[in-house]
């Protein structure tokens, strides 16, 4: 997956990523691949506010405290969960 110079800088500027790190984070992240469709209740509310709001429909992937919005081939932006809503897997579906 091709990650953007938006995605490099967001990652630095809401989670303190350097470009390894990233790097790392986004292949643990498509491995364990969790989207939008397995979350529920208040996780899944906030993915739905933070992919909404968009011009463009993106896919997401969730590891860790860090939501990614990507199409199929490129990564757009990370997101940084709230604290509030960690540890996801209390909102993944059974």
């Amino acid at each position: 997956m091709l990650i953007t110079d938006h995605a490099y800088a967001r990652a630095k500027e809401r989670c303190g990523l350097n470009k390894g790190a990233f790097s790392r984070i986004l292949e643990k992240a498509i491995a364990a691949n969790i989207t939008h469709s397995n979350t529920k209740n208040h996780l899944n509310k906030y993915i739905y506010k933070c992919v909404a709001d968009k011009k463009y429909k993106f896919s997401t992937l969730l590891y860790d405290k860090y939501l990614i919005l990507h199409t199929n081939e490129v990564v757009i932006t990370v997101y940084h969960i709230p604290q509030s809503l960690l540890p996801i897997t209390k909102f993944l579906k059974d």
